[in-house]
């Protein structure tokens, strides 16, 4: 097996996106033989071909790319988590797509668009319900995220999300640009959602193998739609057991032995906010004292406080059991 860390040596898996775990606990929990290496190494050495890799991500968009374009020849290995997770990783726009290709169920209706013209032909095919909301393809915390009560208040979101880009695009393109009306200021990748009431709280819930472990968060802010746009959490509330059965839905079309679900209840059902499978904010196992397993059809919790790089290492060494 290859564990493979970022420039600093880091597997970053913690509650701030540059933290990293103790990468020795790791290695010590690990089942069988583990070289530690980074992607630096996995690129410029004549390494022998590993057939199980473990790989950290990033959330800086220059290096992730840098990751992106290292691992996808990687695929001849066992991937943990797969390229197409990482993909999906500060990318909502891969995401939607990944959930569409693995059945995974978000309950938010939602089209994808590469061009501003495109959001117009959903106003002429009368597609588009007001209100809607728009999101760029990364950010969190609500970041890129607006709800549109009117079409005008859409294409000015639309153009918000993407006017530095435009900016810097026309200050190097040629002079005779003029010849090409359009061509550089009307493509921009996002997303249209249908909006949908949502209650003023969501559930985190990370999954670690057969382990759930969660909590709740109370959201506050301008916007209820996107969660994390300013919350307080509660690590004492129990998870609802049709949330959970959610979870565990959501988790079996995800590739990876790890993934966090950010879930809001709807009308007795539920709907996905979005998730994440790589280089996790694992607030709830640094905050939480409880988990949760399904026993006979039943949703058993138990208290405990985890040990983190354990909990990684199990959920790591069963992924690979199931895979090999």
């Amino acid at each position: 097996m290859k564990l493979v860390l970022d420039y600093k040596n880091r597997y970053l898996q913690k509650q701030h996106r540059f933290d990293s775990l103790d990468v020795e606990k790791l290695v010590e929990y690990l089942e069988g033989e583990v070289e530690v290496t980074n992607f630096f190494n996995l690129l410029n050495s004549d390494s022998s071909s590993d057939d199980v890799i473990v790989y950290t991500s990033s959330q800086v968009e220059q290096y992730k790319q840098y990751i992106e374009d290292t691992m996808y020849f990687q695929n001849d290995n066992l991937m943990i988590p797969s390229y197409e997770v990482l993909k999906s990783h500060e990318n909502k726009f891969f995401q939607e797509l990944y959930n569409r290709k693995h059945g995974i169920k978000t309950n938010i209706p939602a089209y994808l668009l590469g061009d501003k013209s495109e959001f117009e032909l959903l106003i002429e095919q009368d597609k588009l319900k007001l209100p809607f909301v728009v999101k760029g393809i990364n950010g969190s915390s609500s970041v890129n995220v607006t709800i549109c009560e009117t079409f005008e208040e859409g294409r000015e979101a639309i153009d918000k999300l993407y006017k530095p880009i435009v900016e810097a695009y026309n200050q190097l393109t040629p002079t005779n640009l003029h010849l090409y009306p359009g061509e550089n200021s009307n493509h921009r990748q996002f997303i249209i959602q249908e909006y949908i009431e949502l209650p003023d709280f969501d559930w985190r819930v990370h999954i670690m193998g057969d382990k759930y472990w969660g909590h709740k968060r109370k959201l506050v802010g301008d916007s209820k739609y996107a969660s994390g746009k300013g919350s307080e959490n509660d690590f004492s509330c129990d998870i609802p057991s049709f949330v959970l059965n959610y979870a565990k839905e959501v988790f079996s079309h995800i590739d990876s032995p790890f993934v966090i679900l950010d879930i809001v209840e709807t009308n007795n059902d539920c709907a996905l906010i979005e998730w994440s499978a790589i280089q996790l904010g694992i607030v709830s196992l640094l905050n939480g004292e409880r988990y949760y397993k399904l026993e006979n059809n039943q949703w058993v919790r138990y208290n405990e406080k985890p040990n983190i790089e354990l909990e990684f290492a199990r959920s790591i060494n069963g992924y690979i059991k199931e895979n090999k």
